[in-house]
């Protein structure tokens, strides 16, 4: 017959129908390397955030060679949204205009964006507490004049 050939690991983004999720943290870790601080936010989460970090994480590329920032605010959505559930009691969840890993993938970026445009401390604390849907817009259209400059605050 036809030979089947494997399908490319890193290729296969439907992982929940594959049920190639990382089994343990170990090897979460493995698969999506993260330095010390980030191993140690995860491990310090409750056991059922731990449990759906490893089923939920799906980042927007593999292969990558740090994970740390995406993976640290995937982790703080699930603290929170997981706090709220207790305080709440309902275990109903609120509508949500983002899933928590288009959330992280956005804070990912916008971390990054941060670092390459400095801003003073209003104009971050604006951007860092905008909608994602705002945050999206500048991250795909903030184009300035010039780059290298200290402060894009202005802009």
């Amino acid at each position: 017959g036809p030979l089947a050939l494997p399908r490319p690991r890193v290729l296969n983004m439907d992982l929940h129908v594959t049920g190639e999720r990382p089994e343990s943290v170990e090897e979460f870790f493995a698969r999506f390397p993260c330095d010390t601080r980030a191993q140690e936010y995860l491990n310090a989460s409750s056991p059922g955030v731990v449990e759906r970090a490893l089923r939920e994480f799906r980042p927007p590329r593999e292969g990558e060679d740090n994970y740390s920032a995406l993976l640290i605010t995937f982790v703080r959505s699930l603290r929170n949204t997981d706090l709220s559930n207790r305080l709440g009691g309902s275990g109903s969840y609120e509508p949500r205009e983002l899933s928590s890993m288009e959330n992280a993938a956005i804070q990912a970026e916008v971390e990054l964006f941060m670092q390459r445009f400095p801003l003073d401390e209003s104009a971050r604390n604006y951007f860092v507490n905008s909608s994602g849907e705002v945050q999206r817009i500048i991250l795909k259209d903030f184009k300035p004049p010039r780059e290298g400059e200290g402060d894009y605050s202005a802009l």
